[in-house]
Order: structure tokens, then C-alpha cells, then sequence
């Protein structure tokens, strides 16, 4: 995202990840943190505990929008939207 549109919406890459399909136009240019906040938010909404310092330091940072309530990535994995399925592809393809 562009340091204005990212300033706006911060912490977000896609605030809206999980309600809409990203597009190739838009995740293409992401450098490869960028690809990891991406992907890694889609967890967050879930509320996915990550085992990781950076992963932790990185959730903190949603303050009251990350209510962390599963260490497993399968439980995550099985609420996850077809949208958000879809969109994980995507930036996974990039990764």
C-alpha cells in the first residue's frame, strides 16, 4: 500500500480482506513484509495466537481489533471464508 493509504488505515494492509477478493494489481507490488502483514491479518481476524515473537509483536499493534482466541492454525483454517481462502491464495502465490 502507499505510505498515504497505509497511514490512513494503519495497521491494515486490506482492511477489508475478509469481505471482498484482492486483486492481482494490488498485492503484486507488495514487498515481502508487506505479503506476510497481508496474510497474516487474515489470521489475526480470527483471532489466531501466534507462536512467534515478530507474530506477537505484530498483533499488538491492532490494540482492541485482535482478540486472540485459538493457538491452532487448523481451527483458524476451518473458519475461514471462501473470500479469505481465495485471498490467502493470492498472496500466497506472491510470497
Amino acid at each position: 500500500a502507499s505510505p498515504t493509504k497505509r497511514s490512513r488505515q494503519a495497521p491494515w494492509v486490506f482492511p477489508d480482506s475478509h469481505r471482498r477478493p484482492l486483486n492481482v494489481e494490488e498485492v503484486a507490488p507488495l514487498n515481502p513484509e508487506g505479503l506476510w502483514r497481508a496474510r497474516n491479518e487474515i489470521y489475526l481476524r480470527h483471532g489466531y495466537v501466534f507462536p512467534h515473537e515478530s507474530g506477537r509483536r505484530f498483533a499488538a499493534e491492532f490494540g482492541a481489533h485482535y482478540r486472540p482466541r485459538t493457538h491452532s492454525v487448523d481451527e483458524v483454517k476451518a473458519r475461514l471464508s471462501p473470500v479469505e481462502v481465495a485471498n490467502l491464495r493470492l498472496i500466497a502465490d506472491y510470497e
